[in-house]
């Protein structure tokens, strides 16, 4: 059996509408990498939700939840937008840290003109190794490291990181073993948690003070969370953040992050 028929039965399970059951089977069978389930009412969203998180057919994940004004007809709609996580046959290229494919990604070409080729090229290396969504590590390191997520304040961390790809090897937030270091911002015990994900030797002075490896090691970290069931993206920038077991909710780096990833995404 296929993995579309596979994932076929699946939609049969959930509690929701043809179209919208059309919409996921398309991004499922590659047709396209997002959409958007649209809804009448917010209460008739929020139950679509909730099953969604239940029962979200095997890459997918829920982006973000919207509101949208229709002019023509005058009325609010409730949105769903979901997308395709990366396949083991995803067509974006393997990037060598500060190489370029000359097939570039359309990935890569968004994140290079923020970022720079050696940021940039890391992003979409890792994100396809471990098979998560890049504009979800990028919107993760621009919140990890700014008061905020509007373009201007994108475009002056990618200045420096264009300047030099190390500016942020040396930033420490906190105290202790709860401070976060590097780049992608990496506690020790996150770190640790990594490293026996990967089976790795690296001491955590070697990751925070490489770019590369920070990416690296937050991709597996995001990838090791969407597996334990974070499947949207406020979910993920919430476990990031605080922890996959912690029941705090830090709603302000959640909005940077979804705010991040509406403009890298443009």
């Amino acid at each position: 059996m296929s993995q579309v028929e596979v994932n076929a039965e699946m939609l049969e399970n959930l509690k929701l509408s043809k179209s919208a059951k059309e919409v996921i089977k398309s991004i499922l069978e590659g047709e396209k990498k997002y959409g958007e389930l649209w809804f009448g009412s917010e209460s008739g969203r929020n139950k679509a939700y909730e099953e969604l998180k239940r029962k979200l057919p095997e890459g997918l994940y829920v982006i973000k939840q919207k509101k949208v004004w229709d002019e023509k007809e005058n009325r609010e709609y409730f949105v769903i937008s979901i997308s395709a996580r990366r396949s083991t046959k995803s067509e974006v290229p393997v990037i060598k840290t500060q190489e370029v494919s000359k097939q570039e990604s359309e990935e890569y070409k968004k994140l290079v003109r923020y970022f720079g080729s050696t940021i940039a090229g890391a992003i979409v290396k890792y994100s396809e190794q471990y098979h998560i969504d890049p504009f979800v590590l990028a919107s993760i390191m621009v919140a990890e490291n700014s008061a905020g997520s509007k373009e201007k304040e994108i475009e002056i961390i990618g200045r420096r990181l264009k300047k030099n790809p190390n500016y942020y090897n040396e930033r420490k937030a906190g105290e202790g073993e709860k401070a976060s270091r590097g780049l992608m911002q990496i506690t020790e015990p996150t770190y640790e948690t990594i490293k026996r994900l990967l089976g790795d030797t690296k001491t955590y002075d070697d990751v925070i003070n490489n770019p590369e490896l920070s990416i690296e090691y937050a991709a597996k970290y995001i990838s090791y969370l969407m597996k334990i069931g974070k499947k949207s993206i406020e979910e993920i920038a919430a476990a990031y953040n605080a922890g996959p077991n912690s029941k705090y909710i830090p709603k302000e780096y959640i909005e940077k992050v979804k705010n991040a990833y509406e403009i890298l995404t443009q």
